[in-house]
């Protein structure tokens, strides 16, 4: 069977299993011959799913930066650097933490 008549199967979900199995060039009972079978290893390779590569360090970090609520906690660690020390009105400072 020629690839591009596998590919040209569609919606094949929506077929009956007799039908596939003739647009296949298959058979309900043995299945396919061993030529077949390595014909279309062949052509479409083996039916695996690959593997995927796993994340480096340095992008797992990076990902950890793209999140809003990182940027809100940035800020408000930010506006409570800035308003640690409170300007008075006699030009001296003065500190939240004191009375």
């Amino acid at each position: 069977m020629s690839p591009s008549a596998i590919k040209n199967v569609k919606n094949p979900h929506s077929l009956s299993v007799k039908v596939i199995i003739k647009k296949l060039n298959s058979n309900i009972n043995t299945g396919l011959t061993n030529n077949e079978v390595q014909n279309r290893i062949d052509v479409f390779g083996k039916n695996e799913i690959p593997k995927e590569k796993p994340k480096t360090r340095w992008k797992i970090l990076t990902d950890q930066f793209i999140n809003s609520i990182i940027y809100i906690l940035a800020i408000a660690a930010l506006f409570a650097f800035i308003f640690k020390r409170l300007p008075t009105t006699k030009g001296k400072m003065m500190y939240a933490s004191n009375n």
